[in-house]
């Protein structure tokens, strides 16, 4: 990818913060407020080596919580093999990842929303990063001679949380939807709004061992999406929480045969 090419620019708002209790008799006056902030926020693109003239559909893949675009990019360019561009976008939100081993740096991570537990802030959160990443699509799109129309939206762990609740609030955006290692949220969605994503084929990848996002709940998940009339499809490995080389092959299939590639 040319590193001249624009980076997408974000805007935040800062989070709420818990109001502090003054002392009784304090003359102070404590006034609060908030100013928008702006920051770049970077993509990565593999392209095919073969060019046609044809637009170039897209595999859109969004990495794991303190991951970036480039470590995402890695795991799954070569699928450009197969006539998929593959993008691999950074998630909005910068973190600080300190160094595990001696000899190791920190680094900054991203993260794609902000999450306390609070239902109603998830959703609006990852709202935001889903308009993020969409306008990113659709600049790569425009500068890079990518098919919007036809994508297939990958999320792995906290990606996968984000992939799964916009693919179904958006079904049309998208020709198919993989999970790796996360729930795919149906409760979110009304029985109305499941039933009129159905056409969303979906495929979920997951460790049967993994102790950080239990198998059985994304196990209900689709069930769930099966049972409003979804495509869905549960490959489970042995293993736990991660992304398995195997996976890749998985991901291809998929988006060959929803793609319709040669």
């Amino acid at each position: 990818m040319d590193d001249s090419t624009p980076r997408s620019t974000l805007r935040t708002n800062p989070t709420p913060r818990t109001r502090v209790r003054l002392t009784d008799g304090d003359p102070n006056r404590v006034l609060r407020g908030s100013i928008a902030f702006t920051h770049d926020v970077g993509y990565a693109l593999a392209l095919p080596a073969a060019t046609t003239d044809a637009p170039t559909p897209v595999l859109v893949v969004l990495h794991g919580f303190s991951e970036d675009g480039e470590r995402m990019l890695a795991r799954f360019s070569h699928l450009t093999a197969s006539g998929l561009a593959v993008l691999a976008p950074d998630a909005p939100y910068p973190v600080e990842v300190r160094a595990q081993k001696p000899g190791e740096s920190a680094r900054i991570g991203h993260a794609w929303y902000q999450f306390t537990g609070d239902q109603p802030a998830f959703v609006a959160s990852c709202r935001t990063a889903s308009d993020h990443v969409s306008r990113v699509l659709d600049d790569a799109a425009a500068r890079h001679g990518l098919d919007a129309s036809r994508v297939v939206l990958l999320g792995y762990s906290q990606g996968g949380y984000l992939a799964g609740l916009w693919a179904l609030t958006e079904p049309r955006r998208f020709a198919g939807l993989v999970a790796v290692s996360c729930r795919i949220k149906t409760e979110v969605l009304t029985p109305d709004a499941l039933r009129a994503a159905s056409g969303l084929r979906v495929l979920a990848i997951h460790g049967k061992s993994d102790s950080q996002v239990r198998l059985e709940p994304q196990q209900a998940a689709i069930d769930v999406l099966r049972g409003h009339g979804f495509d869905a499809r549960l490959h489970v490995y042995e293993g736990g929480h991660g992304l398995r080389r195997e996976v890749a092959a998985y991901v291809q299939e998929f988006a060959v045969d929803v793609l319709a590639l040669p």
